[in-house]
């Protein structure tokens, strides 16, 4: 409410109750259709690629080539009917649609500032921060630290920067890559010497190990010296009376505006990362069949240099190949290796897959280890929560 009053100092309570009301309602709806999608069971079947074209023949209530165009306008693209694009998932796509055809545009626009509001408005204003806290129930912490969540949340390339140039070590780079090759030819040999695929299906795996990038540490080019200055280069110069808030909208922008110039890249898995450098669990992205191995995840307990290779093969090994497992598990199968091999699967292969994990299943699935009694797992797994 105080953040609205803000905005309009001279709205009525009345009225003032009324905006609250129907943007609560609103946000409460547009949550509710994610939720539909979450709960959905084949969610990852409905990841597809589709053209603007198609989408807006069939979702006439929606104007997306013409809305696309206004954004990618401002750094000089112009997309096409043709154009394809990358849907995740379609059942929030045709919820969406169906939500729009009832929703009142001043509903939308009043909900889209508050939006902005709630990202912007605990910098501007003392009043609006304070209420913020009250409806989340927080206290108020020290400035410094909200500034570091700041930029954590808004500026990853800056925080990922000092953060690997402060640590970083070629050796320790050079060894995981290493320990992560030997994983992969451990899997390879599994491959070559399994007994319950064909020819055809062990050939395919063999190929789709052999595409699969492992990217270790960070991106290409984030020690250079100048990657701030090559990052942050359209952004007006800050001066010693710019506010936070100013400075802040402005390096906002610049990286909105690098996210919309990548459409007329070319994508490169080594530099583009799903992961940040400073993350702290691996990542396999089944679009780009790239595993990512960030900067933040190499300490200990899970990797030290200088241990023996032992260490690393039963900590930050076992990572790698959990991960690495994902892309050839039975979901894996189906989803993420093409029309062409899930077809190959649905016969004989499969069978014999699914009766190789029956009996691993059937042989160790019964097994009970007890733990000493100083192990309270119950409420250990209490605290983790």
């Amino acid at each position: 409410m105080k953040a609205a009053v803000f905005i309009r100092p001279e709205v009525n309570a009345t009225k003032l109750q009324e905006f609250i009301s129907r943007a609560a309602t609103y946000g409460k709806k547009l949550k509710g259709l994610n939720v539909r999608v979450r709960v959905h069971k084949d969610r990852a079947e409905e990841v597809r690629r589709v053209s603007i074209g198609e989408l807006q023949k069939n979702f006439s209530k929606i104007p997306l080539l013409h809305l696309l165009n206004q954004e990618f306008q401002k750094v000089n693209i112009t997309l096409t009917a043709e154009t394809v694009v990358l849907l995740n998932t379609i059942i929030f796509y045709q919820n969406l649609s169906s939500f729009l055809e009832t929703t009142d545009p001043i509903d939308m626009f009043n909900y889209a500032g508050v939006r902005v509001l709630a990202r912007m408005g605990e910098q501007v204003s003392k009043t609006v921060r304070e209420a913020f806290l009250k409806a989340k129930g927080k206290q108020e912490q020290e400035r410094w630290k909200e500034c570091i969540d700041i930029m954590r949340a808004n500026l990853q390339e800056v925080m990922d920067y000092l953060y690997v140039n402060h640590s970083h070590s070629t050796l320790v780079k050079d060894e995981v890559e290493d320990t992560a090759r030997r994983i992969m030819d451990a899997f390879r040999g599994m491959f070559l010497e399994n007994s319950w695929a064909d020819n055809e299906t062990t050939l395919m795996l063999v190929e789709k190990l052999n595409s699969t990038r492992v990217n270790v540490g960070y991106p290409d080019g984030l020690l250079d010296p100048y990657f701030i200055e090559k990052l942050f280069k359209d952004v007006p110069p800050i001066e010693l009376n710019s506010t936070f808030v100013e400075i802040f909208h402005n390096m906002s922008h610049s990286y909105y505006m690098r996210q919309l110039k990548k459409l007329n890249e070319s994508f490169n898995p080594q530099k583009n990362w799903t992961s940040r450098a400073s993350a702290v669990k691996s990542f396999y992205s089944a679009q780009d069949n790239t595993l990512e191995v960030p900067w933040g995840l190499l300490q200990p307990p899970v990797y030290q240099y200088g241990l023996p290779r032992s260490f690393s093969l039963g900590a930050i090994g076992a990572n790698i190949a959990q991960e690495l497992a994902q892309a050839f598990g039975k979901k894996g199968f189906f989803n993420r290796l093409g029309e062409e091999y899930k077809d190959s699967l649905r016969n004989r292969t499969l069978h014999e897959f699914e009766n190789k994990t029956q009996c691993f299943v059937g042989q160790y699935g019964k097994i009970f280890v007890k733990l000493p009694w100083y192990c309270d797992v119950e409420s250990l797994c209490k605290k983790k929560q």
